[in-house]
């Protein structure tokens, strides 16, 4: 008898990839890590128009991976812990699956040399460039608030990890927080680093998906992560092919291609209520998210 005519059907998820720190979903993906727990993936990538990179997710009811989710055109998403659970709130849709509280790839603060900022302090008033609503912005804060008065930091959203970098190599701004490829492309280039800041981030799935598709969801990733930890450089290419896709000139991608060190992975684990009150008490004090948010309303419950 034919084999798969006795398989069950894969069970389809659309996940929006979230850069570099959605990395073990390509592996999985590639290496047939999905496929060997009955899911056929298909991983959505950004739209690389300036127009798009520009909005970022400064609004979150119309930016890309949001509005999708909210739509029912994407199963599974990834963001920083803090915008993950600013985006339950507001939105209204998804749970939280899983929390990474140590990233392995970490969000950086830049400065080219013509900006003459040494010091984290020297940017006192000066425009620091974020993506608002995603990490770079919950960072900025984090960091920046421990050298100067919070009425003294000067955020300005710029949108997507590429349009922060040209912001920064272009002198448009003082500084910039990016993260890889966009760190060592920036070094490169001869910016200089600040701050870095290991940023925490998780998974939102829709609330129907059902609990045995997450574990094996969960499966799959896990077993991505140790592939990637195991043997980093053969899926280098994974984060720096992406590059290309900005306009990025194929002689600095080689140079990037050649300089980048590879993060190390963990595989999301449960995000425990502590953990959700800590950061959701940090972002409920800077005004950051409306009150009355309880973690029962953001994190999936045990079924």
């Amino acid at each position: 008898m034919d084999a798969s005519a006795t398989s069950p059907t894969p069970t389809r998820l659309r996940v929006f990839d979230h850069g570099g720190w959605a990395l073990p979903w390509r592996v999985a993906q590639a290496e047939g890590d999905f496929a060997a727990e009955g899911l056929d993936v298909e991983i959505l990538a950004w739209d690389p128009s300036p127009q798009v990179q520009a909005a970022g997710t400064a609004n979150l009811q119309t930016a890309e991976k949001e509005s999708k989710f909210a739509a029912g055109q994407v199963d599974v998403y990834g963001a920083c812990e803090w915008g993950l659970i600013k985006r339950i709130a507001d939105l209204g849709v998804g749970r939280i699956m899983g929390m990474r509280r140590n990233m392995g790839m970490p969000m950086k603060l830049f400065v080219m040399p013509a900006s003459g900022v040494t010091e984290i302090g020297q940017l006192a008033g000066r425009p620091v460039a974020i993506n608002e609503n995603s990490g770079s912005h919950y960072v900025a804060v984090e960091v920046m608030e421990q050298y100067m008065p919070r009425d003294q930091i000067n955020l300005v959203h710029i949108g997507e990890p590429p349009a922060r970098y040209q912001a920064l190599v272009e002198g448009r701004i003082a500084g910039a927080f990016i993260l890889e490829p966009y760190s060592t492309l920036a070094e490169i280039q001869g910016a200089r680093c600040l701050a870095s800041y290991p940023g925490r981030g998780g998974v939102v799935v829709g609330e129907s998906l059902p609990p045995e598709v997450q574990e094996r969801f969960r499966r799959a990733v896990s077993r991505a992560v140790e592939r990637l930890n195991a043997d980093p450089e053969r899926y280098k290419e994974y984060l720096v092919g992406p590059l290309a896709r900005s306009g990025i000139a194929p002689e600095l991608i080689a140079q990037v291609r050649e300089r980048l060190v590879m993060p190390r992975y963990d595989a999301p684990e449960a995000y425990e209520e502590d953990a959700f009150a800590e950061c959701y008490d940090w972002m409920r004090d800077r005004a950051m998210i409306r009150d009355g948010v309880a973690y029962r309303d953001v994190v999936l419950s045990e079924k």
